[in-house]
């Protein structure tokens, strides 16, 4: 009797795991130059949130049903998580200063508003570089060949998944 009751909970748990993996896929929506557009969805293809990333690893946006982020990735991994840092993104001859959040030891990221969020990516647009600065580490530059286009796929997952919130 044990012996069923232990393999019942050992194949639910099983099951568990299996249908949390199911959950969430990746889907590629677009490749060119530097940047690499995509989105996650449910099993049931509703798109939970879009990405564009620099394929360098250095830059990336998100936006989701809530919120618009920008992310900074560290490759050497000696961000600490929860600890505060500031950066700056230079297009062009404007700086932009953001505080970042270190999400974990790699990943930084910053929720913007949708007004600063479009704003920033409008200028990056019609950049070929930006310049990234963190801390005490060497400046990143980031090309910006091939984000427009990604850009447009990203706009279109967004527009797909009907993500719509008010400027704030």
């Amino acid at each position: 009797m044990f012996r069923n009751y232990l393999f019942l909970v050992y194949s639910l748990f099983l099951f568990c795991l299996q249908v949390k993996a199911a959950e969430q896929t990746y889907h590629l929506d677009g490749h060119e130059g530097n940047w690499t557009a995509f989105h996650y969805s449910h099993m049931k293809q509703q798109i939970d949130s879009c990405h564009v990333l620099s394929n360098d690893l250095v830059l990336g946006f998100e936006r989701d049903a809530n919120n618009v982020g920008l992310i900074l990735w560290d490759s050497k991994g000696k961000q600490i998580p929860g600890k505060n840092k500031n950066i700056a993104l230079t297009i062009n001859k404007e700086h932009f200063l953001f505080t970042m959040k270190a999400m974990d030891k790699n990943m930084l990221m910053n929720r913007l508003n949708l007004r600063d969020f479009n704003y920033l990516l409008q200028k990056l647009s019609y950049a070929d570089l930006v310049v990234v600065e963190y801390g005490q580490q060497p400046v990143n530059i980031v090309d910006l060949l091939g984000l427009p286009s990604m850009l447009s796929k990203f706009n279109y997952c967004i527009s797909q998944a009907k993500f719509g919130f008010s400027e704030k």
